[in-house]
């Protein structure tokens, strides 16, 4: 008899009437969630139709094709997923290994567009993937660039692909090193979860004590927004035990996974989620996208807000655009406390109007924060005509030749290499003493502008 095909569903951590779309985005945008990604939401469904946007469904088929091709297995041969396929092919992860390394292309393009709009906010940091294959990767290296650290549960245990080397306090976790966790390991490495005793070997090492501590007690402070992980009843449980460190509270995140009337496991882990008061969602790429429109209107209300209070006379933030994200961050902690910030919004606006507002801000400011990242780095190797350099920092430079005096505090974020490129930077920023976020916290640099007398 066939199967019972039904539309699945998905699965939200809040009662629909009761969701606050505004207090999730501030906390996306003031970094208090993680995301935790699987197989369902990574590809679209119109660029890889045959696999329904699911990238171990497409390795899979590919796997499964190849050994048809070979005359390993027969046509007829009815495995529908690598624990079935692994009793005729004792070997499957060696030929997973081959098709990852040598077999596919993992292209950006074919990637879910909803998936690849989030990603590309910045806004999640650090980034867990229960999938084996590289595509997110591959999306997260375009980016981040050489500020991505990738990790691999199966890497080794004293080596900083396996564990932070340090634990990440609260007020430092939103100016995290942008990090990619393999989970269940990658497929290209010796060591990767294809098969269900694969899954039971890697959930043991993640609940022992070889797990990575530093790294699970960061991620268990934070709020979890997981999306397109669909795992059998038994190993969501142990998964979500793994990232919660507690298997009673699913409070702090919420889930997007595709569950079917017809599958006997689905309907009991949906029984468990039901009791967790989890609230089913039709269509996890559809809230990805609900996601975006919120963000979008986030940013419209607040660009419009600080364009009304931005502050002369104390800190100067100087920044490229793309690292728009990140100085929002460091805006909003240090006006909290009461310290004066002119925040530049020229991503919205621009004309000879606007910049003589900026030049004005500038020659009233007492601090000049500019901010070191990977893209300044770029910039300067590339010789890119930028706004923040070309201007701002010029404008600094001879006002400080000039006599004018003006503190100059440079922030540095992940990515950017002072040794290398001391040389590119102006004279007004070479010498000073760097507040580095990779290494001191936010509160330090509060600490020190204090110290210069704003309160």
């Amino acid at each position: 008899m066939a199967k019972k095909v039904t539309k699945p569903i998905d699965v939200l951590n809040v009662n629909p009437s009761e969701f606050q779309w505004e207090t999730f985005i501030s906390n996306i945008v003031n970094g208090k969630y993680i995301l935790v990604l699987g197989s369902e939401i990574m590809l679209s469904r119109t660029e890889i139709a045959e696999c329904d946007g699911d990238s171990t469904k497409l390795l899979f088929n590919s796997v499964k094709e190849d050994l048809i091709d070979n005359n390993h297995i027969g046509r007829d041969n009815r495995a529908a997923n690598f624990t079935e396929l692994s009793y005729n092919v004792p070997d499957i992860n060696r030929c997973i290994r081959n098709m990852v390394n040598e077999g596919l292309e993992f292209k950006i393009g074919e990637m879910s567009h909803e998936l690849i709009a989030l990603i590309r906010t910045k806004l999640f940091r650090v980034v867990l993937t229960t999938t084996t294959d590289p595509y997110i990767e591959v999306l997260m290296r375009e980016v981040w660039g050489d500020e991505l650290k990738v990790m691999d549960i199966n890497s080794d245990f004293s080596s900083s692909e396996f564990d932070f080397d340090k634990y990440y306090r609260d007020d430092l976790s939103a100016f995290i090193t942008p990090t990619l966790y393999y989970v269940f390991g990658k497929a290209s490495s010796s060591k990767f979860v294809a098969t269900d005793n694969d899954a039971i070997e890697i959930m043991a090492k993640w609940m022992s004590k070889d797990a990575p501590h530093n790294f699970l007690t960061y991620v268990r402070t934070k709020r979890k927004l997981a999306l397109g992980c669909k795992f059998d009843d038994w190993l969501f449980r142990f998964f979500w035990y793994v990232l919660q460190g507690n298997v009673r509270d699913l409070s702090l995140g919420e889930v997007a996974i595709s569950l079917s009337d017809s599958s006997e496991t689905d309907n009991k882990l949906k029984t468990y989620l039901n009791q967790s008061k989890i609230y089913f969602k039709p269509d996890a790429r559809e809230f990805i996208s609900q996601t975006l429109d919120n963000l979008t209107a986030f940013y419209r209300t607040e660009d419009s807000r600080l364009m009304q209070h931005r502050n002369v006379g104390g800190v100067f933030l100087s920044y490229a655009h793309e690292d728009v994200a990140l100085v929002k961050l460091i805006y909003y902690k240090l006006t909290e406390i009461g310290i004066p910030v002119w925040f530049d919004m020229r991503r919205l606006q621009g004309g000879d109007e606007f910049n003589q507002e900026i030049s004005s801000a500038i020659s009233e400011c007492r601090i000049f924060i500019p901010v070191l990242s990977s893209q300044v780095q770029a910039d300067f190797e590339e010789n890119n005509c930028r706004f923040y350099k070309d201007v701002e920092w010029s404008q600094v430079q001879t006002l400080i030749n000039g006599g004018q005096s003006i503190s100059v505090i440079p922030l540095r974020i992940w990515g950017y290499d002072v040794r290398k490129n001391a040389e590119h930077l102006p004279d007004f920023i070479k010498g000073r003493t760097i507040h580095d976020l990779e290494y001191q916290t936010i509160n330090e640099l509060i600490f020190r502008l204090k110290e210069m007398s704003y309160k």
